[in-house]
This record gives C-alpha cells, structure tokens and sequence, in this order.
C-alpha cells in the first residue's frame, strides 16, 4: 500500500526550529532535532510546551524553518542530524560573525553553555592551501 510506501521512504526527520533569544527580543536562534516519523507532531509539540529539548525551553520557538526526510534510521539519520545542526551554524556565522555557531544547538551540541564551536567548524576557518 502507499501508507507501507511512505513508512519505507522515510524513517526519520531532522527537523529545524527557528527560536528566540533568551529574552526574546530578537530570533535567529536555531535548534536541530530528529524524530520518528509517528512521534514528530508529539516531539515538536513537546518543543513549544517547554517539554523537550533545554534550548528550546529557553530559547522559545517560532516556527518550524525545515524539515528533512531521512530514509534511514540510527546512524545514518544522526548523521543527517549533525549535518544540519553544522550547516546551520555556518549560515549563522556567515550572518552574525566567527561567533554566529553560538546561536544553534542540535545534534551533538546540545549543551546550553558551549564554550568551544565544534571541531569540524575549524575547516571552514582555515585558509586554503596554498598552490606551488
């Protein structure tokens, strides 16, 4: 049936959830998550009642900016997940400066209080090699 179809297309979704500052005058705060296919309307929904993530209970959402359909689960869709939460801090960084990665959370980096980007974020910030 196409209900079996959809269920094999896509295991798990990496969402992403524009959120405010702590004191919410401004947005462009960002939170990554992943979710089952049954239990995302129940997981965004925990996101907006302060039940889920703890940047996302002081960091309220605005709205869901994505959606990203994984047709795996497990290591393949934390993977997807990390991906986003990194792609997310380089627009930031690109918006708001060398410190722009401290606006998002996901994946790995879920901790309110990071003191240090992610090491894959060095890369971006390298100069290229230079041609001989």
């Amino acid at each position: 049936s196409s209900a079996t179809l959809g269920a094999l297309e896509c295991r798990s979704y990496v969402y992403v959830i524009e959120c405010q500052s702590c004191d919410g005058t401004e947005h462009d705060y960002w939170y990554a998550g992943i979710s089952s296919p049954s239990q995302l309307g129940n997981r965004l929904d925990c996101h907006w009642e302060s039940r889920a993530a703890r940047w996302t209970r002081t960091h309220k959402p605005v709205r869901v900016a994505a959606v990203h359909r994984c047709p795996a689960s497990g290591d393949e869709a934390l993977a997807l997940e990390r991906q986003v939460t990194l792609d997310v801090m380089r627009e930031c960084i690109q918006r708001h400066g060398p410190d722009g990665w401290r606006r998002v959370r996901g994946g790995p980096w879920c901790s309110e209080h990071m003191e240090h980007p992610p090491t894959e974020l060095d890369a971006d910030r390298r100069p290229p090699p230079r041609a001989d």
